[in-house]
């Protein structure tokens, strides 16, 4: 089999409980021209042109772009920076969705202030606060879905680390929260970038609003103290270091249970809090039996392998989320810096 890459994002926002999902779902866009493949719906395009810090966002299309999310939830958080240079009146520019069903959204109103209405279009609150139009902002979007009867609920809104709208009632239907979704203003450049998404369990401070948060993502710098698997040339780390992958032009293969690669990264910045670590493998099997991998965390030499993935036979990602390091402790920049990540064979 080959295995690509071992990328990670190492978010001054994100990462999964090992026992509970507090963070569930995290994007930056930084690693594909195209976001399909990563699982959201539609050839929708990412940019290296204007993203906030570097890297990539998406622009925005007319017509919505979702993701599944890891589960179905009653409350959920949504966060995400957008930037646009023109709207349409109610465009839905962020949405919770359950499926197809619309839970609620958020766009901008004539006065270019957020706006939550819910599935039936009924506007629930709006925020004071004017947005200027090609300015970065980040929005957080707390949902609260009662799935009793009568169905209620409660929304609160967060812009660029501040409340905007203080908790608000509306009944926003009873399916629960599996799906979100970004929509671009028609005719308008929209971009969207950083985007998380987290439930209320796990300890703090994932459980709540995380507030203007960054996703940082990094690759393969050096090889680690694993370099079991086989180059197809030179060093184990070149081959696995682009962005956006190059799929066969280089890569690392394996055949062997049990074998290891692990892989030294650049550095994040020592002042940073980080809420969390994403390891994303790209990889792909190239005969027709069942072959199986997991993520690898080696710190302070001892190696932590993560929950066993069964590939396909065309290039895939294989992400897991890591709220803490493996000693259930929170991350600090210095474990992350320190720490190697990588993959093994298991099957």
């Amino acid at each position: 089999m080959h295995e690509h890459h071992s990328y990670c994002d190492l978010d001054w926002i994100l990462g999964n409980d090992r026992v509970h999902n507090a963070v569930v779902f995290m994007e930056g866009f930084d690693f594909e021209t195209t976001i399909a493949v990563r699982g959201w719906s539609g050839a929708v395009a990412t940019t290296t042109t204007g993203p906030r810090f570097g890297g990539r966002c998406i622009s925005g299309q007319a017509t919505i772009t979702t993701h599944p999310l890891p589960s179905s939830y009653s409350t959920l958080i949504f966060g995400a920076a957008f930037w646009y240079d023109g709207f349409n009146t109610g465009t839905a520019l962020l949405t919770m969705r359950a499926g197809a069903t619309v839970v609620c959204t958020m766009n901008v109103n004539a006065n270019q202030q957020i706006q939550i209405k819910n599935s039936g279009g009924t506007v629930i609150a709006t925020g004071p606060t004017p947005l200027q139009l090609q300015v970065w902002n980040y929005v957080e979007i707390k949902c609260f879905v009662n799935a009793g009867t009568p169905a209620s609920g409660t929304i609160e809104v967060h812009l660029n680390g501040v409340v905007e709208i203080a908790s608000t009632a509306g009944n926003f239907g009873s399916s629960l929260i599996d799906t979100i979704g970004f929509t671009g203003s028609s005719g308008n450049v929209t971009r969207f970038d950083d985007m998380y998404c987290a439930d209320t369990s796990g300890a703090a401070p994932r459980n709540t609003f995380l507030g203007d948060v960054r996703i940082v993502a990094i690759v393969p710098t050096s090889d680690g103290a694993h370099t079991d698997w086989t180059p197809l040339s030179g060093s184990h780390f070149s081959n696995v270091d682009e962005i956006p992958p190059n799929d066969d032009t280089d890569y690392n293969s394996d055949a062997t249970v049990g074998h290891i690669d692990t892989f030294g990264y650049s550095d994040i910045d020592t002042s940073a809090t980080v809420y969390g670590v994403q390891v994303h493998l790209y990889a792909r099997k190239d005969d027709a039996n069942a072959r199986q991998l997991a993520p690898v965390i080696r710190q302070s030499g001892t190696d932590n392998v993560g929950t066993t993935v069964t590939m396909a036979s065309t290039y895939s990602y294989y992400s897991q989320l890591y709220n803490q390091d493996p000693t259930a402790s929170d991350w600090t920049p210095t474990t992350v810096n320190a720490d190697e990540f990588g993959v093994k064979t298991i099957a």
